[in-house]
């Protein structure tokens, strides 16, 4: 039995072949449509590591060379993660599954990161260049807030 579901099974037709895929890809969209209306919260966080995944399949050999990406957190013991790739989103467990470059405190290896710990993503000018553009974290304009406040000052305490 083929448990995955990527994996088109040879005993069925084209047409099945299609169906099933089509299931899928339906299926997961609604897991996605289903998360981001019920957990706003976190919705944020998956956009923040879409978006490196987007990066990442752009460089070369799908990863990142050591140096060019920091994965920032907000974990107690671990707050910054040089980045390899991204291995996985996990809707079901709120994690990402990342593969880092080691450092002086941290081998290579892979880690299981909390989404609501996904904090922000660093990107070094003077560091080791990318072979792509940099495209989705544009600042947008802060809201014009028409409240002032005003401050009395009385005469007599100077």
């Amino acid at each position: 039995m083929d448990t995955n579901a990527d994996t088109p099974d040879p005993s069925q037709s084209d047409a099945d072949q299609l169906r099933a895929t089509i299931e899928a890809e339906l299926a997961q969209q609604a897991a996605v449509d289903k998360f981001q209306a019920e957990r706003p919260d976190l919705w944020i966080h998956v956009q923040r590591v879409a978006q490196i995944i987007d990066w990442q399949e752009e460089a070369e050999a799908g990863c990142f060379p050591p140096g060019s990406v920091f994965l920032h957190t907000g974990l107690p013991d671990q707050q910054v993660f040089s980045l390899k790739r991204v291995l996985e989103i996990s809707l079901d467990t709120c994690c990402t599954v990342i593969e880092i470059h080691g450092d002086n405190e941290l081998e290579a290896g892979t880690a299981v990161i909390p989404l609501e710990a996904v904090t922000w993503i660093g990107l070094p000018a003077e560091r080791i260049p990318l072979t792509f553009e940099m495209r989705g974290l544009t600042a947008s304009e802060p809201p014009v807030r028409e409240r002032t406040a005003r401050l009395e000052v009385d005469p007599g305490t100077g």
